[in-house]
């Protein structure tokens, strides 16, 4: 056990629980925007294949990558992070204006 009273299957778990949810983000926000699989490689530099095993939270993604998600997506990093209860959020351009409200 650490220091939050969690032993190391436990935390493990609680990571594989994490990148699942935040892929299942990412596919989300990629069939949203009616993007596939090797549109997002491209732009990001990877294969199809690692993308694909972030989608299905197999790999755990580092801090860089998520960001990298966020821009392909055009959203903040805390919409890929969102409570699993909560539907995501798609960015709306209000118009004559620069500011853009998540909802």
């Amino acid at each position: 056990m650490d220091y939050t009273g969690k032993n190391r299957n436990e935390e493990g778990e609680t990571v594989k629980r994490r990148a699942k949810h935040v892929g299942e983000r990412i596919r989300f926000y990629r069939k949203q925007q009616k993007m596939n699989l090797e549109s997002i490689a491209v732009k990001m530099n990877k294969s199809k294949a690692t993308i694909s095993k972030y989608e299905s939270g197999s790999i755990v993604m580092d801090i860089e990558t998520l960001y990298e998600f966020a821009d392909v997506f055009g959203v903040p990093v805390h919409c890929l992070m969102e409570d699993a209860y909560r539907e995501p959020q798609m960015p709306v351009q209000m118009p004559f204006s620069s500011t853009v409200l998540y909802f």
